[in-house]
């Protein structure tokens, strides 16, 4: 994809750098943080009038996640999908891929549902992305596990976007379609021990879905949701795997990213395990804060995302209504009480009567109080 990195020298003519720069990359463009990823210090420039603005809020916001705020401009593809490849190589010169995922449905260009395989992939264009993939990790001497990255045109072409030196969140569903821990192998290879696996040895069996849970609020812009968790119930069953850093009655925070966990089903074909997918998310139990349960049953039964022909803008293209579900019945919220009072969570003192505040978000720790409130 054409880009350049924008590094404009102290006192040199930065808008002058960022116009000149803007011009030979072409419109639309994409500014993206050099420092990191996870769709922060991330903004789409569709016109020349609105680069000025969009760069300083994307510089700012990747100074304050990443503490740089180098930016990447790069060109926006319309209509693509974002589709990933696994790459396993140790320092014995072996290298693989584990296959693709595809993590087109994405909200503010952060990955919301991920999948594996691909269901715009054959088996031509996965053999020749994963060469690709393969191609680009020798080119570097890489070792470890890793991600090579494209962006797939709706004419099929491929274009590489990065490689993430690391797991991603989304490598479960490569787990589950390959039958092979992506964990496991990371710390062989790090401790100098062959791969043991040549790419013939790499199959696919079924289709694997994962969905991140998040504490966030789909109708509100997603905006992060802070509370305590009066209710956490994950789903059990065959085909569903559950990967979370949450208890019950923890606490959510600003200070932290709001995903409570990963939603992982695998089953023989996509249409089964869409369904098993849906059945998860209806057993998923998570009150005390507002999450993004009902946005994703909702997104994964569009037709759109059924039918397998998603790419990274629909979300942003489609209205949030189709999405989102309604605030909190009140009969729901005095159900949450109920529970929280039968696990023993001591009602503390309203701020009025005490000012007492969690010593973690600075907002009051009574999960009576907090229920269902969205902060920014």
């Amino acid at each position: 994809i054409p880009g350049e990195e924008l590094s404009v020298p102290d006192g040199a003519d930065h808008l002058g750098a960022l116009a000149a720069c803007a011009a030979r990359v072409g419109y639309p463009l994409l500014l993206k943080a050099s420092a990191g990823g996870g769709g922060k210090g991330m903004r789409a420039v569709h016109e020349p009038k609105m680069l000025r603005t969009e760069y300083e809020a994307a510089s700012r916001e990747a100074s304050a996640a990443f503490g740089d705020g180098t930016i990447y401009v790069e060109r926006l593809l319309s209509g693509a999908r974002h589709v990933e490849v696994q790459i396993l190589a140790d320092s014995h010169g072996n290298c693989i891929h584990l296959n693709e995922r595809d993590c087109s449905l994405q909200r503010r260009h952060q990955k919301v549902i991920e999948e594996s395989p691909s269901p715009a992939v054959d088996h031509q264009l996965r053999q020749a992305m994963g060469d690709t993939a393969v191609t680009a990790a020798k080119a570097v001497d890489y070792i470890g596990a890793g991600t090579v990255e494209f962006m797939l045109s709706p004419k099929g072409d491929f274009y590489f976007l990065e490689m993430n030196t690391r797991l991603q969140v989304e490598h479960p569903v490569t787990e589950m379609t390959t039958g092979i821990d992506l964990v496991q192998k990371q710390f062989e290879v790090a401790a100098g021990l062959q791969l043991g696996i040549a790419q013939s040895d790499v199959g696919m069996s079924g289709h694997a879905i994962e969905a991140r849970i998040y504490a966030e609020d789909a109708s509100k812009g997603f905006l992060p949701v802070v509370g305590r968790l009066a209710l956490w119930k994950p789903p059990h069953g065959p085909g569903i795997r559950v990967d979370s850093g949450v208890r019950q009655g923890d606490v959510v925070t600003i200070d932290f990213d709001p995903m409570l966990a990963k939603l992982i089903v695998h089953a023989s074909t996509r249409r089964a395990a869409l369904r098993r997918l849906d059945a998860a998310l209806a057993d998923l139990v998570a009150l005390g804060v507002t999450t993004n349960i009902g946005f994703l049953r909702n997104a994964a039964a569009h037709h759109a995302f059924a039918s397998g022909s998603v790419t990274t803008e629909f979300l942003d293209s489609a209205p949030i209504s189709e999405f989102a579900e309604p605030g909190a019945d009140p009969a729901v919220l005095v159900a949450i009480a109920s529970a929280a009072q039968r696990l023993g969570m001591e009602r503390a003192p309203s701020d009025d009567a005490s000012g007492s505040v969690d010593e973690h978000t600075g907002h009051s720790g009574d999960p009576f109080r907090t229920l269902s409130r969205s902060f920014p």
